[in-house]
């Protein structure tokens, strides 16, 4: 505010010789920018155990009286996302229909309140807070990894339907169809698989989606990722030498289907088909 005086007060100077209408209605035009400037104040204290207990009525008057619904709380986290934390949705929707409130706002961790979403697999709201044009695409760590991580299905089809990078890696290299291997969520892997994830990527560290799996020991899947890293890999080989792929094949054995036979709904690249997922060659065993 001590910064914006000095520029209204040149201004004023710079229209001494205006008429004294001129003058009026600049008053008002500084006391349209300055109002902003004051209308939100630091939250007190026992703001955040308002919003931690969904008391909707003491937080909807602690906002009627100016306390800032972006402000960051003691654990690094603006309002909206502490009430997702909490479960406290009925103070969320609260602080979501206040035109003031910020959907892009990142926590200390760079995560984003769609993240956050996902991660508890409230659909609805995350669809709702796409809609007012939350990024389900971004840098680093993406709202499809950490619905991916914690196996929330509907989540991760409606990020898909809404454009969702299905191989977006982290900062590791990282995604998530490694996130849904090592929570052991196969029925995800196979939802990732079905919309164009590749299990053949690695992590910087080397690592793939079945190692992934086998970091919290669910041996099975990492098993049946590892087959299907290789039969991706040995199709691959043969695309791209087809002459001995011929050779080796037995001569009564039908030609694989193509990859683009059929397209997955979300878009991407499939790289099974998705009918011979309980019996097939190419599908996770």
């Amino acid at each position: 505010m001590k910064l914006i005086y000095p520029i209204f007060l040149g201004v004023f100077q710079a229209f001494s010789s205006s008429n004294r209408r001129m003058r009026q209605a600049l008053v008002c035009l500084c006391l349209l920018i300055a109002l902003p400037l004051q209308a939100h104040q630091a939250p007190p204290s026992d703001w955040w155990v308002h919003i931690a207990n969904d008391r909707v009525s003491q937080v909807r008057d602690m906002l009627a009286r100016g306390v800032d619904p972006n402000a960051f709380g003691p654990q690094g986290l603006p309002a909206a996302m502490f009430a997702v934390t909490e479960g406290a949705w009925n103070v969320y929707d609260l602080l979501l229909a206040q035109p003031s409130t910020d959907i892009h706002v990142e926590n200390a961790s760079h995560e984003s309140l769609l993240m956050y979403l996902a991660l508890v697999g409230d659909e609805k709201r995350a669809e709702a807070l796409i809609k007012k044009g939350a990024e389900v695409n971004r840098l680093g760590w993406t709202p499809l990894m950490y619905a991916a991580s914690t196996g929330r299905e509907a989540t991760v089809k409606l990020l898909l339907d809404h454009g969702a990078i299905v191989n977006s890696p982290g900062p590791q290299g990282e995604n998530a169809l490694m996130m849904a291997a090592l929570g052991g969520h196969e029925a995800v892997v196979r939802q990732l698989l079905a919309a164009g994830a590749d299990p053949t990527i690695r992590d910087l560290e080397g690592r793939s989606a079945g190692d992934w799996a086998r970091m919290k020991s669910h041996t099975a899947l990492g098993g049946k990722l590892d087959t299907l890293m290789q039969s991706v890999l040995a199709r691959r080989e043969a695309q791209r030498n087809p002459a001995s792929a011929t050779k080796a094949k037995p001569e009564a054995e039908a030609p694989e289907k193509p990859l683009d036979a059929e397209a997955p709904a979300s878009g991407g690249q499939r790289y099974f088909d998705l009918k011979r997922f309980e019996s097939g060659e190419e599908a996770l065993p």
